[in-house]
């Protein structure tokens, strides 16, 4: 077995999972499958640690729904960037840190190309508008922050610190420690 492998092996066994990387349906159903079977195990805390500095909104939902259906408490704690779309995970009813040096961007997510049609190409924008839509209306919830003020945020791209996220509402606070 690899040393990477051992690495991840050991973390799991800690109870604790990476999601690094684009979060797309791949590292969505990497992250959940042990999200999950770590819940299955046992009630003891869970913690995910989050460096995604790309993140797909369908993946990013599916995320959040394993996430707000464990049994086991989780701590969110962002290690490196979160943008896009998997700012949609800071909304989760769990514990939401992040290190230090963190940098977390409130930005609209793209929505996929294809080679539809007119009309499909339409009703997949359509459908992509109102899941952000649910994206803002979740951060809004979250932070107590008007639902316009969020999407102007969001459209901007505004980056958040560690610390202007905690004031933002996103964090509970900054994780000074490993």
């Amino acid at each position: 077995m690899d040393s990477w492998a051992s690495a991840f092996d050991q973390l799991l066994e800690r109870r604790v999972v990476l999601a690094t990387g684009r979060l797309d349906g791949a590292l969505a159903d990497r992250v959940t499958a042990q999200l999950l079977m770590l819940d299955g195990e046992s009630d003891a805390p869970i913690e995910l640690l989050v460096d995604c500095p790309e993140a797909e909104l369908d993946p990013a939902f599916t995320l959040l729904d394993v996430c707000e259906a464990l049994h086991a408490d989780l701590t969110i704690v962002v290690t490196g960037r979160l943008i896009g779309a998997g700012m949609v995970l800071l909304t989760s009813r769990h514990r939401r840190f992040a290190r230090p040096h963190a940098t977390l961007q409130l930005s609209e997510p793209h929505v996929a190309t294809s080679t539809q049609s007119a009309d499909a190409a339409a009703r997949l924008v359509e459908e992509h508008r109102r899941r952000i839509g649910v994206l803002i209306e979740r951060i809004s919830d979250r932070t107590t922050r008007p639902e316009p003020l969020v999407a102007d945020e969001m459209s901007r791209g505004v980056y958040l610190t560690s610390e202007e996220a905690v004031a933002y509402g996103l964090l509970d606070d900054v994780a000074r420690r490993a």
